[in-house]
């Protein structure tokens, strides 16, 4: 996200880095980076170099960042996994509402979501293609309902309170005809996916900006979308198959997921802030 989050103060990081990893920061800045988590890089003591994310709980995250630590524990050296918690676990309370997870510092370059480089396209695919070759006990399968629909459903209906509110509501009203066919669309498609005796570990976002460029090559890095899906909910992000139903599920399935997130966060309270703004953006250009 471009903004901290305003219930989750950096003391609140360093006080759950602590209890929970036993890391004594000296050093937190935020970074305004990806969109959905919030981000820090922290120095601790030691001199040793953390990225530290906290995402809103929820009952999936905990299983996504375990098969991402057990995919790495399999030999999958490209996996930037979860650091274990003290108790076990890959993530920790903190606040009053997040869970924070802490992964080591990667030096590389990083890319924006776009196009991947011509040059990266083959060496991801290969590493694609090893992920779905393993077995992780940890992955759940995909839900493949509309994401959010509910909040979709709410958000046409409703008028935020805050500076985007009847913006939004305006604009999903004029595109009502474009939502009804997008889910139309969604439900034709879905019928056509493989069956789940063929379904693989997918990683769920290998865009150019969750691949970092490290001296020894490529590394994946944000497992929190982790599941059991067909192949194609990686794939389509790579390359492009116009004919191939289940790419163009997966498309539809990005498309929809943002609409309802974008809509469902401006339906609620909210104020201008960075975040706000991009998404009123971003929600316009998902409905062109």
């Amino acid at each position: 996200m471009l903004s901290a989050p305003a219930d989750l103060s950096t003391s609140d990081v360093r006080a759950g880095l602590a209890s929970g990893w036993g890391i004594n920061s000296v050093e937190a800045a935020y970074r305004p980076v990806g969109f959905g988590s919030h981000h820090w890089a922290v120095t601790d003591d030691a001199g040793r170099r953390w990225f530290v994310t906290a995402d809103v709980a929820g009952p999936w995250l905990e299983a996504a960042l375990r098969t991402a630590a057990e995919l790495r524990a399999s030999g999958l050296e490209f996996v930037v996994p979860p650091v274990i918690s003290s108790t076990g676990r890959a993530t920790h309370p903190v606040g009053r509402r997040y869970l924070l997870s802490v992964y080591p510092y990667v030096d590389g370059e990083s890319g924006d979501f776009e196009e991947h480089r011509a040059e990266d396209v083959e060496p991801l695919k290969a590493l694609l293609a090893r992920l779905h070759a393993t077995t992780a006990r940890n992955a759940e399968p995909l839900d493949l309902d509309v994401p959010q629909l509910d909040d979709l459903v709410r958000a046409r209906a409703t008028t935020g309170d805050g500076p985007y509110g009847e913006r939004a509501r305006a604009l999903l009203t004029a595109r009502s005809a474009k939502i009804d066919e997008l889910l139309a669309d969604y439900d034709r498609l879905r019928v056509r996916l493989p069956g789940r005796d063929q379904w693989v570990v997918t990683h769920g976002e290998p865009h150019p900006g969750n691949i970092l460029r490290a001296a020894d090559g490529l590394r994946l890095v944000d497992w929190d979308t982790t599941r059991r899906a067909p192949a194609a909910r990686d794939l389509w992000q790579v390359e492009d198959r116009p004919e191939d139903a289940a790419y163009a599920f997966f498309r539809l399935r990005w498309q929809l997921a943002d609409i309802s997130s974008f809509a469902a966060a401006l339906s609620v309270p909210h104020t201008d802030t960075e975040d706000t703004s991009a998404m009123f953006g971003y929600l316009g250009d998902c409905l062109d």
